[in-house]
């Protein structure tokens, strides 16, 4: 599950698969996570309002359970919180990328950290 900061409306979102782990880019990101996922042949996306969107994998997964790395960057979610509810003419700030690779079971990990406390991993 991923949590957003705007409540409504789309969120740009560009999703890349990798054969293997892809070299940490944080340069321009608030924060930066990665986690495991079991996935045999495609991954869906969905939001809240029932929105879905599918995709296959392009090769299995790392040994018998089809594990995958997923690295999720985020900006912007903090701020959008603050526009998208105000004037017209706000520009959404909020950006999502998510990266995914064939690879052993790591756990959660935060690569990069909000620096604001309210946004830390609990």
């Amino acid at each position: 599950m991923i949590r957003t900061g705007v409540q409504h409306g789309d969120i740009p979102a560009v999703v890349r698969v990798h054969e293997s782990e892809p070299e940490l880019d944080s340069e321009g990101w608030d924060e930066i996570v990665e986690g495991d996922l079991q996935a045999e042949s495609y991954v869906q996306l969905s939001n809240l309002d029932g929105q879905l969107q599918e995709f296959d994998l392009p090769w299995p997964g790392y040994g018998d359970k089809c594990n995958w790395r997923v690295r999720l960057s985020v900006t912007g979610a903090d701020d959008s919180l603050s526009v998208a509810y105000g004037e017209d003419g706000h520009e959404l700030t909020e950006r999502h990328r998510i990266d995914m690779w064939p690879a052993p079971e790591d756990g959660l990990r935060w690569l990069k950290e909000d620096a604001r406390t309210f946004r830390k991993p609990q």
